[in-house]
């Protein structure tokens, strides 16, 4: 399968030693071929296999890196669910 961009946000990164981690965690997962970090908007792109690379794989090794995150259709799905409860 070519390889497909996915956008995860990051929680918690306040520095360029935070993009560092996360960046380097996120090209140790299997699939992934790069991943580029930016602090300024908290988000991740990373251009990956996805039948490797599954979303459960980002978010782990975005978790090793001693971060959360969230994919880019959870993120909607979270907005929703706030919403609902307003």
């Amino acid at each position: 399968m070519a390889d497909q961009k996915k956008t995860l946000t990051i929680k918690g990164m306040h520095c360029a030693s935070c993009v560092y981690r996360v960046e380097k965690e996120l090209k140790q997962v299997s699939g992934v071929t790069d991943a580029v970090v930016n602090l300024a908007n908290n988000r991740a792109t990373v251009t990956c296999d996805p039948d490797e690379a599954t979303d459960s794989k980002l978010k782990e090794a975005v978790k090793g890196a001693g971060y959360e995150a969230l994919m880019k259709e959870e993120i909607n799905e979270t907005q929703l669910e706030e919403g609902k409860r307003k």
